[in-house]
Parts: C-alpha cells; structure tokens; sequence
C-alpha cells in the first residue's frame, strides 16, 4: 500500500518545488550537495561550466527512502521563484527527466538508499545560465513522514569590459610569444637531431660492417658449439653409465639428496672424487637425525645379514680425536659411535657407519686387501639420482 502512494508522493515533492520559494521547505541537513566547476562566467569567453547536484545515503541519515532529486533555478542570482531544469526519481528507471536545461548534457543516477545525481555540463555557457540552483532530495524518514532536503549555489554572469577584452588579448599576445620563443627552441633542437641522425647513421655504416664480421665469427663460434655439445654429451653419457655401474640405491632427507653405492675396495678419497663427479660430495653428519636415518636407509638397503660398513665424509688425520668433515671442514659434532669406538688411533683416521649395528667406527681411509670391501654414501644437493631397484650387485 505505502509503494502505491509513491508516484503521488513525488508529485506532489515536485508539483511543491517547481514554482515555490524557500520558506515552503524544510531545514537543509547534511546529505545534499550542489557544486559548480565556476560561480561566476562571462558569456562568451567562459568555455566550460558544470554543476553537479548529488545526495549521499550517509551512516545516520533522517533518510529512510530517497524517492526523487530535482534540480531548480531562479531566472537570475536575485530572484527567489524556483522552476524545476531536471528530476530523476525511484521511477524513472534511472533516466533523467529534462524541463529545460538551457543547452547542457544532462546526466545522472538513482538508488533508493544510496548515491544518486543530476549533472549539467554547458560548454560555451549563455546568460540564461545566470540564477540561483537548489538541488533538493525529497523522501521518507525513518518514521514514514515526508522528508525533503536542499543545498544551494549561485552562478553569475559578469559583464564582459573593455579593460577585460583588453587583459585577454595582452593575455593571448604574451602566449604568442611564448609559443614563437618555444617554436625558435624547437627549430634549433630539431636541426641538433638531424646532425645527430646524421651521425648515427655514420655509425650504424660502421655497425653493419663489424656486423658482417661478427656473423662470420659467430657461425664459427657456433660450429664450434656444436662440436663441444657433442663431446659433453658423450661425457654425460659416460658419467650416467658409471652411476648405474657404481650407485645401487638413493633416498632423501631435509632437502639433501644421498646416494648409496655399490661394494668397492676402500679408498675413501676416491670414493669422495667419485662423489664430486655426480655433483656432491661424501655424506657429513650434521645431526643424530640425520645420522638415524641414513643409518636406517643405509640397513634396509644392504641385502643379507653380514654388516657393511659405508665410508662418510669425516676424518681426524693430523688432529687426532677431532673429527672434522672432509669437504666442507667444519668441526663434526654429532658422533654416535660403536663400542668401544673409536679405537684405531693414527692409523684408522676415517670414519665408517656400520649397516648391522647402525652406529659409526673408525678404520683406515686406504686398504689394499680384497677380502674387506665397504660402500660409500654421497650427499647430493642439485638432484635425485634414479636407480633401478633391480641393478645387479646391489
């Protein structure tokens, strides 16, 4: 029932602004805003003008519903008598119904409980322009009441003199100097970019020559390429035929990547060499968790009851009872040895990690005897080395 007396409503709103005065409305409040890009113009030199008329739906507002916006003007900036230029309400599907708007490009928007605004934009503007211009919101309140709120400015024309005319034109003959002195500029930078242009074309003569040359060296340079791409890629064969020749199994922990080898004769600074070559080094302890589950992996991979021992990266040859690691020769802290390890003194200087007790030993770096061989285990960073589970000798 209340939304059938809508159209009602706003015609009446309407019907009461279009020929009223100020004294049959109430008291402006905060939400409704008239703002114009000029006060003040003079008919034919002002290019532009805009007035914006705009009510915001503010935290707090008396407003429950905003049912229209209506833009009104007096016939001069004296005069008190409002007639309506331009509306847009809850109805009109967001179109603005124009009165009379003295030649402007109208434009605007409407939502109930939110932004909503009439725009005029004049380019060129006359005296008809002149006069006061109110922008009224007409709703409900909170209570079901009729509300209606306002906001107004003031446009004048000023009289265009002779001292004015005489300002614009000492005005536009300063710019024509301006122009004529930045024309001068323009000419001189223009005839430095041709010699310049000149110059460069010179050099690009120049450029093309070397270019020639460098096309020739490039070419050999590229053949050569290929040749060396040839000859690392058969080193890369030869290197990945040797990992499955010499590495049984991997696994990773924390990042790092470790590779198990085979069983060969001990040589531990070989088997350190050998790690190099596929991009690591022999395995440094850095803590017991670490060292755990290497010791698990190393248990689980090695086949049969009999105990292996596996080289690490580790030595205290020439600082007898310090521990250090061989590649990166920090101190080496986290020892978990076998008893009543170690026991080798300064002849067993390298450190071993026994696959049946998973606990770690000291022996020699270097034996000679075929009756005791051991494998090694490499730490790897860059990546994982894939291996067969089913490579021979494992």
């Amino acid at each position: 029932m209340l939304f059938n007396m809508f159209p009602v409503l706003v015609l009446i709103l309407s019907a009461s602004v279009a020929d009223s005065t100020s004294s049959a409305l109430a008291t402006p409040s905060h939400g409704v805003d008239i703002e114009t890009s000029h006060n003040q113009f003079h008919e034919g030199l002002t290019n532009q003008l805009i007035i914006n008329c705009t009510f915001t739906h503010e935290h707090g507002s008396n407003f429950s519903t905003i049912l229209s916006l209506i833009l009104s003007k007096t016939a001069s900036a004296n005069a008190s008598t409002y007639r309506e230029v331009a509306s847009i309400t809850a109805f009109s599907n967001d179109k603005v119904d124009a009165k009379d708007t003295m030649g402007a490009q109208v434009t605007g928007h409407h939502r109930v409980d939110a932004y909503s605004f009439i725009a005029l934009e004049w380019t060129h503007p006359t005296h008809q322009v002149e006069g006061k211009y109110r922008c009224q919101a007409n709703g409900m309140d909170n209570g079901g009441h009729p509300l209606s709120v306002w906001a107004d400015t003031v446009v004048e024309e000023i009289p265009i003199g002779f001292d004015m005319v005489l300002d614009k034109l000492k005005e536009m003959d300063t710019k024509i100097q301006e122009l004529d002195t930045k024309g001068k500029e323009l000419d001189s930078k223009i005839d430095a970019v041709e010699a310049k242009d000149k110059e460069l074309d010179s050099k690009i003569n120049a450029v093309d020559v070397k270019e020639n040359k460098t096309d020739a060296k490039i070419k050999a340079i590229e053949a050569r390429e290929q040749e060396m791409n040839s000859k690392l890629n058969d080193l890369r064969t030869r290197v990945e035929n040797s990992k499955d020749a010499i590495i049984s199994t991997t696994t990773s922990y924390r990042g790092h990547n470790y590779l198990l080898s085979k069983p060969i004769l001990v040589n531990v600074h070989e088997a350190n060499r050998l790690c190099r070559l596929y991009g690591g080094y022999l395995a440094e302890i850095n803590d017991k968790q670490e060292f755990q589950h290497l010791a698990d992996f190393s248990n689980s991979s090695v086949s049969g009851s009999v105990s292996t021992g596996v080289m690490l990266g580790a030595t205290d040859e020439g600082h007898e009872g310090r521990w250090t690691f061989l590649t990166s020769g920090g101190n080496m802290t986290s020892c978990v040895w076998d008893d009543p390890q170690p026991n080798g003194g300064a002849i067993e200087n390298c450190l071993y990690l026994s696959t049946g007790t998973k606990k770690m030993f000291d022996d020699a770096c270097l034996k000679y005897s075929s009756s005791w061989s051991v494998r090694f285990l490499c730490e790897v960073n860059a990546y994982i080395l894939k291996i067969s589970e089913n490579a021979p000798g494992k």
